[in-house]
């Protein structure tokens, strides 16, 4: 049963299905291939080619074809929801999260003053 209602935070991959963790502190499993939203979301532009899982925007950690990516909500950071920021830091991504968030608040306000 999917929660819809609910936030999406950071989506793992695995062999062969998807992690995904939400803001309410739950996460499921999903027999899907991560692959599948790469490819939905191909030609997509903006900060770091954004996969969409549940009409949210998840951004690579790192190039995304390496096994070791996981894909954050950077829009959600500024909420400093604890579970959240305890998730990111359990898998050493917390100061790259903040980074990344840095990095998209910039373009995004260099986007707006032209």
């Amino acid at each position: 049963m999917r929660l819809n209602h609910n936030k999406v935070l950071l989506a793992e991959r695995f062999h062969c299905y998807i992690r995904v963790y939400y803001a309410d502190g739950h996460y499921e499993l999903r027999d899907e291939n991560i692959q599948d939203y790469i490819k939905q979301n191909r030609g997509k532009s903006g900060y770091k080619h954004p996969i969409l899982i549940e009409n949210q925007n998840l951004y690579p950690t790192i190039d995304q074809k390496e096994n070791l990516c996981c894909w954050i909500n950077l829009g959600y950071i500024e909420e400093k929801n604890p579970f959240y920021i305890w998730v990111l830091q359990s898998r050493g991504l917390y100061d790259k999260a903040v980074k990344m968030y840095v990095n998209f608040k910039l373009k995004e306000l260099v986007k707006d003053s032209c």
